[in-house]
């Protein structure tokens, strides 16, 4: 409830319901096509159509508005209320109020969807590519912004996930991982008989198996953990791989060093920390011995 009510109320302020982040206009009639702190995509993926709720949100809105104020005024002046002024005065001001209301509209439209359906990295652009770019550097506390602003050297498939997790609250970020623990991907059935000695990560408190692939110039990473007893490992491991999987070993190389932090913090999983850092150090080591095997592959 407080996630929701979080929404609704930088909806209100006019602000990124997700981020606290603004300003989102860039007129009165016209909503920037993303949050220029966290890069969240306001038309969520359905292009032209995605507003059509927020229109009517629009028309009921302004007409409960109308109708509240209408009776105010009639109880207020009881029992002789001005009739003609009411109707001359009423009729324009009816007109007017989607017009009022429409800004609103829509930021409480994308909260009532981001209730629904909460936020991905894949709905983020990087802050600093040109369709997110704006008024960055406004931030709030509380209910407004974070610093969600990554390094501009960074891959975006890593800007992307450091400003997801940058942008998330406390419960959010444990909802995130919930949700990811599902989609890690099942390790292929020819590692499964194999020697794993050399793919076992030892500064895990439970075992993990990482295993990397290389072909046409792109890294991808298998693991085997077990979910159910692991699924915080999991979901990590599931996140990182969406950036790098598929990517040159440069984007491997590019991992920040506090991504564990930025992605952990708090969530009382400091006792994970070096265990998750191990992990990222194997995947840089496996990117390196590419870069040595095949110069100019990759830089450290």
């Amino acid at each position: 409830m407080k996630r929701i009510a979080t929404l609704f109320i930088r909806a209100l302020a006019l602000r990124c319901p997700h981020c606290g982040g603004g300003p989102l206009l860039d007129s009165w009639f016209r909503l920037k096509s993303h949050c220029p702190t966290c890069g969240l995509a306001l038309e969520r993926n359905e292009g032209e159509d995605y507003f059509l709720g927020g229109m009517m949100f629009n028309i009921v809105l302004a007409e409960v508005v109308y109708a509240l104020a209408i009776v105010v005024w009639i109880i207020a002046t009881w029992p002789t209320p001005p009739w003609t002024l009411i109707q001359y005065v009423g009729i324009p001001a009816m007109a007017a109020m989607p017009f009022l209301f429409y800004p609103l509209s829509k930021t409480i439209w994308l909260a009532f969807d981001l209730a629904f359906r909460p936020v991905e990295p894949g709905d983020l652009a990087p802050p600093n590519r040109p369709e997110a770019r704006g008024n960055a550097s406004t931030r709030h506390h509380g209910l407004m912004a974070d610093d969600t602003t990554p390094q501009p050297t960074l891959p975006p498939s890593i800007q992307r996930v450091l400003a997801y997790f940058r942008s998330l609250s406390r419960e959010d970020k444990m909802q995130a991982l919930v949700s990811y623990a599902k989609k890690l991907e099942p390790l292929p059935p020819r590692y499964t008989a194999i020697d794993r000695t050399n793919f076992t990560i030892p500064e895990c408190q439970t075992r993990v198996d990482i295993f990397p692939e290389y072909h046409d110039g792109k890294l991808h990473f298998y693991a085997d953990v077990n979910v159910r007893q692991s699924p915080t490992i999991a979901a990590f491991l599931a996140i990182l791989f969406s950036a790098v999987n598929d990517q040159p070993p440069s984007t491997t190389l590019a991992i920040p060093n506090d991504i564990v932090r930025t992605m952990m913090d708090n969530i009382g999983l400091g006792a994970r920390e070096a265990g998750l850092n191990a992990m990222v150090e194997r995947l840089k080591q496996y990117a390196r011995r590419i870069a040595a095997a095949e110069p100019g592959t990759a830089t450290a």
